[in-house]
């Protein structure tokens, strides 16, 4: 059996949510001659486009490893308390970082500089679907899954690293930009934990990934993907490195390995 494990921005979609055909084909074909497809993502369940779901996947990997869902049914979620969000909710505000605070509930964005193009994006986007969001600091009940933050130059982010480590990894993307997961939760984690708990952890696997936070997910698979335009450290370590995801680049690497 193989298992393929697809990251979602940069890879099955573009920074604004544009699927290519291309890609919804490639994955149904993969899924078509026997592979196991599994989204593997740092966003919550409840944040991935409904475009993305219908395209019809095995299984989601979510919030990098700390919610596991099989078909339309949770098998493991791993989330902080509420007393432990509010307390890093109110570290965040003091350290002056931008936050963008992600649940199964919806999210919490509390920028005390410029809101940066993406985050707007994604507001706007939740806010057209349903999907709740919170804004400002003065939210400090919202109970979070993980959590993005950005530094500015007045920022105290080792402050803020150091204040959460007891319950959270940081994942730095540079410029800034830092991704808090669980500890002991990851991207590769989470595909050792679903391929166990759907029966085939004996699986040949890939994984295609297009940025920083995909790393774990190419060193733990047998077959490691890189999207075009991916940073060094991912075409470094990745078998085969594709085009951009707007030339066909997924489609492009699933054929690349007789994936369909």
């Amino acid at each position: 059996m193989k298992a393929v494990f697809f990251d979602i921005d940069g890879t099955l979609d573009d920074f604004e949510g544009r699927i290519p055909a291309s890609a919804k084909e490639a994955v149904r074909a993969a899924r078509g001659k026997g592979a196991l497809c599994i989204v593997n993502t740092g966003r919550p369940y409840y944040h991935i486009l409904p475009e993305i779901k219908e395209i019809g996947f095995d299984g989601f990997v979510c919030s990098c490893g700390q919610h596991l869902v099989i078909g339309d049914k949770t098998v493991r979620r791993v989330r902080p308390t509420a007393e432990e969000s509010r307390r890093i909710i109110m570290l965040a505000e003091k350290c002056r970082v931008d936050g963008y605070f992600e649940s199964e509930d919806g999210c919490l964005v509390s920028f005390v500089h410029e809101v940066i193009p993406l985050v707007a994006f994604q507001i706007k986007d939740f806010q057209r679907r349903g999907v709740p969001v919170l804004l400002g600091y003065e939210n400090r009940d919202f109970r979070l899954d993980k959590f993005c933050f950005w530094a500015g130059e007045d920022s105290d982010a080792e402050t803020f690293i150091e204040g959460t480590k007891d319950l959270f990894t940081v994942i730095k993307k540079g410029g800034g930009d830092f991704e808090m997961v669980m500890n002991g939760c990851s991207k590769a984690n989470g595909i050792r934990d679903i391929l166990n708990v759907m029966g085939a952890d004996g699986a040949e696997t890939y994984a295609i990934g297009d940025s920083a936070n995909d790393l774990k997910m190419l060193e733990a698979v047998h077959h490691p993907i890189a999207m075009g335009g991916a940073p060094k450290e991912l075409v470094r370590l990745a078998e085969f490195t594709t085009d951009r995801l707007e030339n066909d680049g997924l489609k492009k690497a699933l054929e690349h390995f007789g994936l369909i």
